[in-house]
């Protein structure tokens, strides 16, 4: 994944700072505030598409889905240890990179408040939810965000670069389309790669 330093005013969309005068300190030494990071992820929805589901590998979806698993059961540290470490966030038609470690709080929060009924469990999203996999260059060109007049494309972002073998990871389709009696499906929808031989959450989006 490319690791590009981001600009203060991409920042600004994640961190309110108190400062009058924008710091020019880089994001690897800025301690930012990030008390409303889960809340912004939840205004602004991601496009749906309606694509056929890629051929993926065994080791592509095993990660996927122990990923689920793991967001079912609330096994927030092996969700938190699925993500890179340099992970792109994707909201409001902007996006930005980020350290995971300065984010951990959030991250696991996200993974608590996910499930809203007990009642499922990772039998009954196997049966009910679709699980597709889509492959990031068929969606390059497409419209992903729409936030009011500003429109934005995966292949238009500024800390993602698409490379062969990303996958999109769209989890949070209910069959019977009553998902929001069970999640929030933030954290059901990624792009993952493999990482140093390993597969990695590298984006996530709402």
């Amino acid at each position: 994944m490319r690791i590009t330093q981001p600009t203060l005013h991409v920042a600004k969309v994640l961190y309110s700072r108190n400062d009058t005068k924008p710091s020019t300190k880089p994001l690897a030494v800025i301690k930012p505030k990030m008390k409303k990071i889960v809340s912004i992820l939840f205004l602004f929805p991601v496009m749906s598409f309606a694509q056929e589901t890629a051929e993926v590998s065994s080791e592509e979806r095993e990660f996927a889905l122990n990923v689920i698993k793991a967001i079912i059961e609330h096994d927030c540290d092996t969700y938190y240890n699925s993500i890179d470490d340099s992970v792109v966030l994707y909201l409001r038609a902007q996006d930005t990179i980020v350290a995971k470690t300065d984010m951990e709080r959030q991250i696991k929060m996200l993974c608590q408040i996910s499930i809203k009924n007990d009642s499922l469990n990772f039998a009954y999203y196997k049966k009910n939810f679709e699980q597709q996999f889509i492959d990031t260059k068929t969606l390059a060109d497409k419209e992903f965000y729409r936030s009011g007049e500003e429109i934005s494309t995966l292949g238009g972002l500024k800390f993602y670069e698409i490379e062969e073998g990303d996958i999109f990871f769209d989890g949070a389709y209910h069959k019977p389309r009553n998902r929001m009696d069970f999640i929030l499906d933030d954290a059901f929808k990624f792009i993952m790669r493999k990482v140093n031989g390993e597969y990695r959450i590298i984006l996530m989006t709402n």
